[in-house]
């Protein structure tokens, strides 16, 4: 059955979720208020992510808080096509906004940060001389 699922990454910044959309070949919509799911359905959110070749959206609403939740639907063949880009209950788009906090994170404490992938997965490797 089809419905939007709450993915349970608590999101802290629009700039860095773009950065990471931008990896996998996404495209964050900032102010696109419906996103579009099962049955030509659409869910209210505040922004959303295409998905190319993808007939679903990603919602992304804004919380209490001021982070931001995300919603897909992962339900028949364009659920299918949804997962296939961003992992299962979107893993890859949730690793590749990590490893963008953490390069940036790093950085701005004056570490060198390399990214590599090992077998799939995101690795980022951060240091710092010491005198």
């Amino acid at each position: 059955m089809s419905h939007m699922v709450e993915i349970t990454t608590k999101i802290q910044g629009l700039d860095m979720l773009e950065r990471a959309c931008r990896r996998l070949g996404l495209n964050l919509m900032r102010g696109k208020t419906k996103a579009r799911y099962y049955g030509n359905k659409v869910v209210t959110c505040d922004h959303a992510i295409e998905v190319p070749s993808c007939g679903f959206d990603i919602g992304v609403k804004k919380q209490s808080d001021k982070s931001y939740l995300l919603m897909a639907d992962f339900y028949g063949q364009e659920g299918r096509k949804l997962e296939e880009v961003c992992g299962k209950e979107l893993g890859r788009l949730k690793q590749a906004y990590q490893a963008v906090v953490a390069k940036v994170v790093a950085q701005s404490k004056g570490f060198t940060v390399e990214e590599t992938k090992v077998n799939g997965k995101q690795r980022v490797r951060c240091w710092r001389m010491v005198q």
